[in-house]
């Protein structure tokens, strides 16, 4: 079992290289076919000039960040939804809606100014 578990990490290791040149090569490729036509004589790059370009882009674009969110993170939203459900439903049907119209003047009637001090709550 352990023998292809081992195989399996190998062969990822290996894709994930191969799709790293694979992309290099062809940022080398893209950069020496536009760069010289558009700035007249610009400069042409070597592979290993093409994947540092990309790893450059990478940090200055992208970041090394997951590309989802922190796995803690839709716990700390339903939390807070789950907080604002049970004060939601604690209110009387005044403030909630005193509270909808003053949120609903906010997005749409910018005339219309409600004191902030009268929505607190006691």
């Amino acid at each position: 079992m352990k023998k292809h578990k081992g195989f399996r990490v190998l062969a990822m290791i290996i894709i994930v290289a191969s799709i790293i040149a694979f992309v290099a090569f062809v940022v080398m490729l893209l950069w020496n076919w536009l760069i010289p036509s558009i700035f007249a004589g610009g400069p042409m790059i070597t592979y290993w000039q093409a994947l540092g370009l990309m790893v450059l882009s990478k940090i200055l674009f992208g970041g090394f960040k997951p590309p989802h969110p922190h796995p803690f993170m839709g716990d700390k939203k339903e939390y807070w939804k789950q907080k604002f459900r049970e004060r939601w439903s604690c209110m009387d049907s005044e403030k909630k809606s005193k509270i909808r119209d003053h949120m609903f003047s906010r997005c749409h009637d910018n005339n219309k100014t409600e004191d902030p001090e009268s929505l607190k709550e006691e």
